[in-house]
């Protein structure tokens, strides 16, 4: 076990940054989890495995991970915030808990431009993985949203369960295409380019000016490049809410008719995938 929050996995970050990689993978395969001062234990994982990428770009999308003084101290936590109560308890609650071994408070309703839900934890080592190691922007980071360096460099499945998770959170019906708008055009540019590697012409109509000063920088993926979204996630990993994968099946060209398996389950999900087969479930 490692003390005092995350502190030693940022030194043993440097480590592995001025080429001592071996030796802090010989740290690291000792110690399990992290203590802190508030006497929370935490799991904090070895490696990023595709839920915790996908939970990455959901909390990109729809969450935060705040810093928050109180008295002489910094508070720091995470949180994930979503319109249905009933999403965040059943998908996004187990990926926390499992991958971390924590438990989160249930999800408190609150007013977030608009009624929503929040699922949060106050916890400084979670905060610290998920900034210092996943490279999330701390706090407030709607105007400084940008995709992850780690997030870039990872294989097929990773970055398609990172996207699922933003897709999950903020990329939904817009018009008669999928997209939305952001904040921070570094996230609008960093998508596009993003997009472009696995031949989705992803594009952006501009930005304006909400009540005139906040600015909106558009993110639109084509109807034309939405079965191309679909299979990319077929293959790797789907989003998980229902209403994200009909708006993706009815753009790429299937109507009403469903061959994406219920998202609802995911063991339902998988056995779907595995007895069908991806090339029957790609239309």
């Amino acid at each position: 076990m490692i003390g005092r929050a995350s502190i030693p996995l940022i030194a043993i970050a440097t480590l592995r940054d001025l080429g001592f990689g071996k030796e802090a993978d010989t740290i690291l395969k000792k110690a399990k989890y992290v203590s802190s001062t508030t006497r929370d234990i935490t799991r904090i994982p070895k490696k990023l495995n595709a839920d915790l990428f996908y939970l990455s770009g959901f909390i990109l999308g729809d969450g935060c991970t705040p810093y928050v003084k109180n008295g002489t101290n910094l508070d720091y936590g995470f949180s994930a915030i979503s319109g249905q109560k009933e999403f965040l308890e059943k998908e996004i609650r187990p990926i926390i808990e499992e991958n971390f071994e924590i438990r989160c408070s249930p999800s408190r309703y609150s007013f977030h431009y608009g009624a929503s839900w929040t699922l949060e934890k106050r916890n400084k080592a979670i905060h610290r993985f998920l900034t210092k190691i996943v490279g999330l922007p701390r706090g407030k980071k709607s105007v400084k949203a940008h995709i992850p360096f780690i997030v870039k460099q990872a294989n097929e499945k990773e970055k398609s369960a990172f996207l699922a998770g933003l897709i999950d959170s903020d990329i939904g019906n817009h018009g008669n295409r999928m997209g939305c708008t952001f904040r921070s055009k570094k996230i609008v540019e960093d998508l596009i380019e993003f997009l472009n590697k696995f031949g989705i012409l992803a594009k952006s109509y501009g930005t304006h000016y909400k009540d005139g000063k906040y600015e909106q920088n558009d993110f639109t993926i084509p109807k034309s490049q939405v079965k191309t979204l679909k299979e990319l996630l077929l293959r790797n990993y789907l989003p998980k809410r229902q209403d994200r994968l009909d708006t993706i099946n009815k753009l790429a060209g299937i109507g009403k008719r469903s061959n994406l398996p219920d998202s609802g389950n995911p063991f339902a999900r998988q056995k779907a995938l595995t007895e069908k087969g991806w090339k029957s479930l790609v239309a």
